[in-house]
């Protein structure tokens, strides 16, 4: 746990991992907590807190911050592709790849550590959608009752 990280400085960085990744992305590629085919409407949550383990979610122990995003504007068909591109980029950046689940032309996800403690994830889903996840080192628990979905629902490419 990082006793020193507060809600705030993670929201940042998961979004400043979050925007350094779309820019490995073509441009006209944008995150969205939306994806625009849901029957609904509803989408991601724009940013949670979550126990680090099954203890701390009952006792009021350590979290962690997790944001998820869709990566929509990519050609059709392209998702493979992109898993690959953006996880090459986080492996150029000295992150390790930790864990690989499905395969391409499947579900399929990617697992990486940064070296400051944060999750990747990259993946695709069946229908070849794209999405994204980063999720912060844990940090001691906020204030009850804070806001944390305050993430924007839309990233543009920089």
């Amino acid at each position: 746990m990082d006793e020193n990280l507060t809600l705030e400085q993670a929201q940042s960085r998961s979004l400043q991992y979050m925007t350094e990744t779309l820019s490995e992305l073509p441009a006209g590629a944008y995150l969205s907590s939306v994806h625009p085919q849901s029957p609904d409407g509803r989408g991601f949550s724009r940013g949670s807190i979550v126990g680090c383990d099954d203890k701390a979610s009952k006792t009021g122990g350590p979290v962690n911050f997790g944001l998820n995003y869709w990566v929509l504007g990519l050609p059709s068909g392209s998702g493979d592709r992109h898993v690959d591109t953006v996880v090459q980029s986080w492996e150029d950046k000295g992150m390790r790849v930790v864990k690989r689940r499905g395969e391409p032309g499947s579900d399929y996800d990617v697992y990486v550590d940064s070296t400051d403690g944060y999750r990747l994830v990259a993946g695709r889903n069946t229908g070849n959608d794209v999405y994204l996840t980063v999720s912060s080192p844990c940090f001691p628990r906020p204030a009850p009752k804070t806001d944390v979905d305050t993430m924007p629902s839309v990233v543009n490419h920089p």
